[in-house]
């Protein structure tokens, strides 16, 4: 597994960062934390599991550091496969900060996240997987958690093959 560290972030207070290169396709590391079983009603609710990792309906991973401080780009550079594995979507230089999309791993109706990421395509406001434009969501295929792309394509029945 790739070594990485908790620094201070551009993004959002802490982030994550390589403490080593990393090479497009290369598995980072496990996010760690225990699995927990949470179904939203509203937002007020959906606020306490904000720093929470999609894991399938209604499961979270509730990540301890480093990955407690994994924060959101609209430009991402790693992926989780299946429900706990980030990967490198791209080369990641050493020091560079490892950012995901929170809406591919968020199913949640209720949640929605202000984007201060700076990428060029930023969403500014960010929302689950249902509301992720069909361009973004084909970008990320097939790097996308199954159960995602369920509720996505449940979400968008036209764009079933």
């Amino acid at each position: 597994m790739k070594k990485v560290k908790v620094g201070k972030s551009r993004v959002h207070g802490k982030g994550v960062f390589a403490d080593e290169n990393i090479r497009k396709g290369d598995p980072i590391q496990l996010i760690r934390g225990p699995i927990v079983r949470k179904q939203t009603h509203n937002a007020r609710e959906s606020s306490v599991i904000e720093d929470w990792v999609g894991a399938g309906k209604d499961l979270w991973i509730k990540p301890r550091e480093p990955f407690l401080f994994l924060n959101h780009s609209c430009d991402p550079n790693t992926v989780i496969r299946g429900k706990r594995l980030l990967v490198a979507l791209r080369n990641i230089r050493r020091g560079q900060e490892i950012t995901m999309d929170y809406s591919l791993t968020d199913s949640d109706l209720h949640w929605v996240m202000n984007c201060k990421c700076g990428a060029r395509n930023c969403r500014k406001v960010i929302r689950p997987i249902q509301e992720l434009p069909a361009r973004t969501y084909k970008k990320y295929l097939p790097n996308i958690p199954r159960y995602f792309q369920k509720v996505y394509a449940h979400a968008h029945p036209q764009l079933r093959h």
